[in-house]
């Protein structure tokens, strides 16, 4: 019975995981900030409802927008740029213009529409796309 519940809750698990944005390391998320192209970075923890919200909900824009440079970074295994981005509540989400410029910031849960007017706002997706 123990066996049965184990695997059970490692199946919710994965499937529930495969519709959320996968984790990227700051650092590497980073390299492509000021590279010519906007940047979307969303900031939350594995342990957060409205951050595994948000992951579902990045997941589905990057799939209507495969294209769009968004990462997701995880707090809960990469801190170390949490004082560099000055950041206090999560989810955030954070916008860098092309040259690196921070141009939106937000604290708190979007809507996938919120999110695909300030996307296109930013110009990291474009209505035509």
């Amino acid at each position: 019975m123990r066996r049965g519940i184990v695997v059970l809750v490692m199946l919710v698990h994965f499937v529930w995981g495969q519709n959320r944005l996968s984790p990227t390391a700051y650092n590497f998320a980073k390299i492509s900030i000021g590279m010519g192209s906007p940047v979307f970075l969303e900031i939350g923890s594995e342990h957060c409802k409205p951050c595994l919200e948000m992951g579902e909900i990045l997941y589905n824009l990057k799939q209507k927008f495969p294209n769009v440079k968004i990462f997701y970074i995880n707090i809960d295994s990469d801190r170390e740029f949490l004082e560099h981005l000055n950041l206090m509540v999560i989810p955030t989400q954070i916008i860098f213009d092309g040259n690196g410029k921070e141009v939106y910031r937000h604290v708190g849960e979007l809507s996938f529409m919120q999110l695909q007017k300030i996307l296109c706002k930013y110009k990291t997706i474009f209505k035509d796309s």
